[in-house]
């Protein structure tokens, strides 16, 4: 049987998985249902993200980590074997089928033989007490990655830092790290007259409003200028936050408490450094829905059905805990304007599944 239905109560869990106290019947937030109909697309990307999603899966699960279960699944009857089997098969047909007009992820009879579902019903309890309204749909935010111009030094306009890990920082101890939040961060204790002074070093300088988009999307790609007039790039990434949970309730950035670290990164990463993919990769509740779950996303585009397929391999502040809402990677843009055109188009609602490999099927 590939579910089960019985003794599936499931207590949510928040930051770092600590438990919350809040019990959901995990058989009510996921049932039995088909797979979507729909056009898809972006199979080769979600085949990229599935391989390094199952690589860091595996390594989770081998350390014994929260991040390594199948998480409310495996009231479900769902191990994290079962998770690993559709991260590889994923992978494989990606691989096989690269530069084919007709690849079969982006083929709906396929997936609807090869792949079992589970619809996703919203916590509409946890969605109201944040005054968002949900249906039988989840809601479907997005979030970007947004081209800022830098300087290497404190500099006019460029008066906020990105800052890299206290030099107190030891295998995972915190020290600095915790003890300031973002508004004594911008208020300069790491600067030369600051109560931290010198213990944290400056990657670059940008101006407060990247400087906040940064530490809200998670990721910015710097534009710095060279003396000779040669523009580098530059992406910079979340690495570890000062330990102060998100609260939605604020919505000024700069009395937001929360404060993230930051370190330079080869290209776009997610949870335990994911490299991730634009429109095949989503942002959501990690511990309680388990990493690196493959997931249908479906909703109508001019009568249409449209299905998009991702992996979940990001996560934020807003998702401990969070059974209602997903977060898409929309890509890079220049400008917010770009990126709003972007935006305006995308669902917000949409049906969401998850898809799990049938047992015994072949690539």
């Amino acid at each position: 049987m590939w579910w089960v239905g019985a003794a599936s109560a499931w207590e949510l869990e928040g930051p770092d998985a600590a438990p919350t106290g809040r019990v959901v019947t995990a058989s009510s937030v996921f049932v039995p249902g088909p797979v979507p109909p729909g056009s898809t697309a972006h199979s080769e990307a979600l085949g990229e993200v599935a391989r390094e999603c199952a690589r860091e899966l595996r390594e989770q699960r081998d350390l014994g980590s929260p991040l390594g279960t199948a998480g409310l699944f495996g009231e479900l009857g769902v191990d994290v074997e079962r998770v690993l089997s559709t991260l590889d098969l994923v992978t494989t047909v990606a691989a096989q089928d690269r530069g084919l007009p007709h690849p079969r992820l982006e083929d709906p009879a396929w997936l609807a033989s090869h792949f079992d579902a589970f619809t996703w019903v919203p916590d509409r309890a946890a969605a109201a007490a944040r005054k968002i309204t949900v249906d039988h749909r989840i809601r479907l935010t997005s979030y970007a990655v947004f081209e800022a111009k830098g300087s290497p030094t404190q500099a006019p306009g460029r008066d906020t830092a990105l800052w890299a890990l206290p030099d107190d920082e030891a295998d995972g101890v915190p020290g600095y790290r915790t003890r300031f939040t973002r508004m004594e961060v911008f208020g300069g204790v790491y600067g030369a007259a600051g109560l931290a002074a010198g213990h944290a070093r400056p990657l670059v300088w940008l101006s407060r409003a990247d400087a906040n988009q940064a530490l809200l999307q998670g990721s910015v790609v710097v534009l710095l200028e060279g003396d000779d007039g040669a523009v580098t790039r530059h992406t910079y990434n979340v690495h570890e936050n000062n330990g102060i949970a998100w609260d939605p309730a604020q919505k000024d950035p700069n009395r937001q408490a929360r404060f993230w670290y930051f370190r330079e990164v080869a290209g776009l990463l997610g949870v335990e450094q994911i490299p991730l993919q634009p429109l095949a990769t989503v942002a959501g509740d990690v511990y309680d829905l388990g990493l690196c779950k493959l997931v249908a996303l479906s909703w109508e585009e001019g009568g249409v059905p449209r299905l998009q397929l991702a992996v979940l391999a990001d996560t934020g502040g807003a998702f401990e805990p969070n059974l209602f809402q997903l977060d898409w990677l929309a890509g890079t843009f220049s400008t917010m304007a770009a990126y709003q055109s972007w935006a305006a188009a995308a669902p917000s609602r949409v049906v969401a599944s998850v898809l799990l490999a049938r047992a015994g099927v072949a690539p």
